[in-house]
């Protein structure tokens, strides 16, 4: 089937991008925009890192997910920060959804609560990777 595919990267002169693309939500309501469209929910760049979400967009969308996730990269690693954010969209919405994440220094994080995700990641050193990523638990925090 088809499914999104994001994307975020930072280069070796510090320059940050995000992309997300979806092949879309079956069934669709005609003239429906979902969160990939959407600077700050599908997908966000900014000075602090970069993230890029899949799942249930309308959560993501509710929750301004990809852009409160990089702003949050201020105070906490990529993968506290990505953790966090999806289970601040679990309290909020009780949806399922996925994010990936990096930082201006490279680092990344990635967290999802969705049946699954994969995630592949490249770096000079360590060459690529390819990764199931195990869900978050997808009841309420304690």
């Amino acid at each position: 089937g088809h499914g999104t595919v994001g994307a975020v990267a930072v280069d070796k002169h510090g320059a940050i991008a995000a992309a997300t693309s979806t092949g879309g939500v079956p069934g669709k309501l005609f003239g429906r925009v979902g969160d990939s469209a959407l600077i700050g929910a599908g997908t966000f760049a900014h000075a602090l890192g970069a993230a890029s979400a899949t799942g249930q967009g309308e959560a993501i969308i509710l929750t301004a997910l990809c852009r409160e996730a990089v702003l949050a990269l201020a105070d906490g690693s990529p993968q506290a920060v990505a953790r966090d954010a999806i289970a601040e969209m679990i309290d909020a919405t009780g949806a399922e959804a996925g994010v990936i994440l990096v930082d201006r220094r490279g680092r990344i994080g990635y967290a999802h609560n969705a049946a699954s995700m994969q995630v592949a990641r490249y770096d000079p050193a360590g060459g690529l990777r390819h990764l199931w990523l195990e869900p978050i638990a997808t009841g309420r925090r304690p």
